[in-house]
C-alpha cells in the first residue's frame, strides 16, 4: 500500500544525515527533497553557511530543476558544471549559482518515487563526484526509514481497521434483534462468554451473572440444549430446533439455531415464537372457521380468475347455478362470462367495475343455470391486488333474487294500476272540492244576507219603534240580533274550519314559547282587570307550520281563558312532558274543568258542555285544533274534573 509523503513526518535523524553530508563534501546545500503532487518540496535542508534552500520551500516541476529529471528519470544524475552544458544553461539553478549537482532518487517500499537526497555547489566540487558511494549509503539508510515508515503507518491502518471492523462487529452483536449467546470451548467443555442485549431483554433476567459458567454448569450435563451445543461444535455444522425453554425463560416456546464459528465458538440465536405460535394456531382455527362458514354458508360465495376461471365456489354457489358439486362448477365453467351471464355485455361491466373502482356492491345481473333457466343474481365481489396493485383474483358472494324480481314485477303491476286509480280518485277529490269550495262561496252569501236583513231589521225597530214596544217585545228584538250575529259567527267558523283541509302547510322551526307568551299579552289586554298569574316554560321548539300551530294555541289558551272568567284568581300553564320517549305539550287552567264522561266529544263540531248563556262560543274551537293536530301527524286529547280544571294534551310528529 503507498504512504501518502504529505503525512510523512520528518525523522529527525534525516537532518543530521544532511548536515553531515554537506560538511563531508564540502558542499553548501544538502537536500532531500519529496514529491507533493506536480510541485517539488523542500523537505530536509542543510544547515551549513551559505544554502539557499529553506525547507517547505516548493518549485513546479516543470520549472527546469536538477531533481525534477532526477524523478523524471528515476536514476542518478551528475552535472559537473551547469554553465558548460546547454541543457542546463537555462535551469533557475544555475541563476541561483548552484552550477555543480550530484542526486539520487528515494523510493518507497512499493516502488513509488519519494523524491530525491542531492548535493548542489556554486562550483565544480571534484570530491564530490569521486565520493559518490557515500551518497549511495546515505540514499540506502534514507529508504530504510522510509520503508520503516511504511511499515509503521500500515501497521497503524490495520490496526485502525481491525479496531473499527471490532467497533461495527461489537454494534452489530449488541445491536442485533435477535438474542444471541457465544458459548466458547475451554478445556473440556463449553463456557458462555458472551450475550447481546437482546438476549438479556428477551430472558428478563439477568443472563449476565451466567457468564463465564460452564454449559455442564448451567445445564446440570443434560436437556436438548446442552446436547445441541455438542453436537454442533463436534460436527461443525448449523443446528435449527424448536423447544420448549426450562432454563432462562421457563414455559416459553423457542426457535434455536446454533453455528460453529472456528475454531473454538458456537453461536446461538435465540427467538421466542410463544406469540407465533399462538398466532399459528389461532390462524390455524381461524381458517377452519373460515372453512366451515364458507362450506355452509347459505349465500353463494366465489373466487376467480381475471380471466374467468373458478378457483373455489361453496356449495350454495354451485347449488344455485345448478351444478352438483363445487368440484363440477369450477371443473366445467371455463369462460364465466361467456357460459353464465345471459347478456355478456353486462359480464363485461361487472369485470370493468371490478377492475375500477374495485369493487361491486348489491349489482344486480341475469345469470343462466346449468340446464338453461333464467335467474337474477345479486352480486357483491371485490378485487385483491398485489402490492404493485396487480388484480391477483376476484371474490365475493351471490344471493339468488330470482323471487324477490318476480316480486317486484307484481308490484310494479299493481303500483301502477293503483297510481291509476289514485289518480282517478284524486280528480274525484279535486271535483268535489271544487264543488265544497262552491258551496262554501255559497253559504257564505246565500246565508249572510237574510242574516244581515233580520240584523239590519231588528236594529231599526229598536232605533225607531222601541217607544211604542213594551218590555218584552224590546227584548225579543235584542233577542233576534244576537241570534242572528250568533249564525253569523258560526258561519264563520264552519268556513275557517273547511278551509283548514284545503290549506298548504309550511313545515319550519317554531318557538312555541315566544308565540304563547304574546297570546297571553293579548288576553290580558282583552280584561285586564282579571287576575290570571301564566305560567309559560322556556324555549318549547317544534316543526310545524307556525300558522296553523299559532290557531292551536290561540284556541286552547283562549279556552283555559274562558272557562277561568268566574275564578277570582285563577292559574293557565303551557308546558311540556315526556311520556313515552315523545314530547307532549299541554295547556292547563284552574278553571270549572268538565266531566269525564264527555271527553271523547269535546273535540266534535258544536258539541258544548255548558250552556251557551253561560259561556259563549260556537262549539268550533276544539274541532279546529283537533284537524290541525292531526295535519301535524299528532294526537289531541283532554283531561278534566267539574271545578278543578282541565288540561289539553297535544303531540307533533
Amino acid at each position: 500500500m503507498i504512504i501518502s509523503p504529505s503525512s510523512t513526518a520528518l525523522p529527525p535523524r534525516w537532518q543530521r544525515v544532511v548536515d553531515a553530508t554537506a560538511r563531508v563534501f564540502r558542499a553548501p546545500a544538502g537536500l532531500i527533497t519529496r514529491l507533493a503532487g506536480s510541485e517539488l518540496e523542500v523537505f530536509v535542508a542543510s544547515a551549513t553557511e551559505g544554502n539557499p534552500y529553506r525547507q517547505g520551500n516548493k518549485v513546479p516541476l516543470r520549472s527546469g530543476l536538477y531533481c525534477a529529471a532526477v524523478i523524471a528519470g528515476r536514476s542518478r544524475l551528475l552535472i559537473p558544471d551547469a554553465r558548460k552544458a546547454s541543457e542546463w544553461r537555462q535551469s533557475p539553478q544555475v541563476n541561483m549559482g548552484m552550477c555543480f549537482y550530484l542526486g539520487l532518487p528515494l523510493v518507497w517500499s512499493d516502488g513509488e518515487i519519494f523524491g530525491t537526497i542531492c548535493l548542489l555547489d556554486r562550483k565544480e566540487n571534484r570530491e564530490a563526484a569521486s565520493q559518490e558511494d557515500l551518497l549511495q549509503g546515505l540514499r540506502a539508510m534514507v529508504e530504510g526509514d522510509l520503508r520503516l515508515l511504511a511499515e509503521e503507518r500500515e501497521r497503524r491502518r490495520l490496526e485502525g481497521e481491525l479496531r473499527r471492523f471490532e467497533e461495527k462487529f461489537r454494534a452489530y452483536y449488541d445491536g442485533n434483534p435477535i438474542p444471541t449467546f457465544t458459548w466458547q470451548k475451554r478445556g473440556e467443555d463449553l463456557i458462555l462468554v458472551e450475550c447481546n442485549q437482546a438476549a438479556r431483554t428477551l430472558t428478563r433476567s439477568d443472563v449476565a451473572r451466567y457468564l463465564g459458567r460452564s454449559a455442564a454448569e448451567i445445564y446440570q450435563g443434560k436437556g436438548d440444549v446442552y446436547r445441541d451445543l455438542w453436537r454442533c461444535f463436534r460436527a461443525k455444522r448449523v443446528i435449527r430446533r424448536q423447544i420448549r425453554s426450562q432454563h432462562f425463560m421457563p414455559g416459553r416456546d423457542l426457535l434455536i439455531t446454533y453455528v460453529h464459528v472456528p475454531p473454538d465458538l458456537v453461536v446461538v440465536h435465540t427467538e421466542d415464537i410463544t406469540e407465533h405460535k399462538q398466532a399459528a394456531a389461532a390462524l390455524e382455527e381461524s381458517e377452519a372457521r373460515y372453512r366451515a362458514i364458507f362450506e355452509n354458508a347459505v349465500e353463494g360465495m366465489f373466487q376467480s380468475t381475471p380471466e374467468g376461471r373458478y378457483l373455489s365456489v361453496n356449495p350454495s354457489f354451485a347449488k344455485t347455478y345448478g351444478f352438483n358439486s363445487p368440484e363440477e362448477m369450477i371443473r366445467e365453467v371455463s369462460d364465466i362470462r361467456r357460459e353464465l351471464y345471459v347478456d355478456q355485455k353486462e359480464g363485461a361491466e361487472v369485470k370493468m367495475l371490478l377492475e375500477d373502482p374495485g369493487f361491486v356492491v348489491g349489482h344486480e345481473v341475469r345469470c343462466r343455470r346449468r340446464d338453461g333457466e333464467e335467474i337474477w343474481v345479486s352480486i357483491n365481489a371485490r378485487a385483491v391486488r398485489d402490492e404493485e396493485g396487480k388484480v391477483l383474483y376476484y371474490e365475493g358472494s351471490t344471493v339468488d333474487i330470482t323471487e324477490r324480481k318476480r316480486a317486484e314485477d307484481k308490484i310494479r303491476t299493481l303500483t301502477a294500476e293503483l297510481e291509476e286509480r289514485v289518480a282517478g280518485r284524486t280528480a274525484q277529490l279535486e271535483a268535489a272540492n271544487r264543488e265544497l269550495d262552491a258551496f262554501a262561496y255559497s253559504v257564505s252569501h246565500d246565508l249572510r244576507a237574510p242574516l244581515r236583513a233580520m240584523s239590519g231589521f231588528s236594529h231599526l225597530l229598536l232605533e225607531y219603534y222601541s217607544d211604542k214596544l213594551d218590555d218584552q217585545g224590546r227584548h225579543f228584538l235584542q233577542r233576534m240580533d244576537q241570534v242572528s250575529q250568533r249564525m253569523g259567527k258560526l258561519i264563520d267558523d264552519l268556513l275557517s274550519l273547511s278551509r283548514l283541509a284545503r290549506r298548504d302547510m309550511k313545515r319550519e322551526r317554531v318557538n312555541l314559547s315566544e308565540m304563547a307568551r304574546g297570546i297571553a299579552a293579548e288576553l290580558r289586554e282583552r280584561d285586564p282587570e282579571r287576575r290570571v298569574h301564566f305560567v309559560i316554560a322556556e324555549r318549547l321548539m317544534a316543526h310545524g307550520d307556525p300558522h296553523l300551530l299559532g290557531v292551536v294555541l290561540e284556541n286552547t289558551l283562549g279556552n283555559a281563558w274562558k272557562f277561568t272568567a268566574k275564578k277570582p284568581e285563577a292559574t293557565i300553564e303551557f308546558g311540556a312532558i315526556r311520556q313515552k320517549g315523545k314530547r307532549v305539550y299541554f295547556v292547563r287552567d284552574s278553571g270549572i274543568g268538565f266531566d269525564m264522561t264527555y271527553a271523547e266529544k269535546i273535540f266534535q263540531a258544536f258539541q258544548r258542555l255548558n250552556p251557551i248563556n253561560e259561556f259563549e262560543g260556537s262549539g268550533i274551537g276544539l274541532a279546529t285544533v283537533e284537524r290541525i293536530i292531526h295535519r301535524h301527524g299528532g294526537r289531541v286529547w283532554a283531561e278534566g274534573e267539574v271545578g278543578n280544571g282541565a288540561t289539553f294534551f297535544f303531540t307533533l310528529s
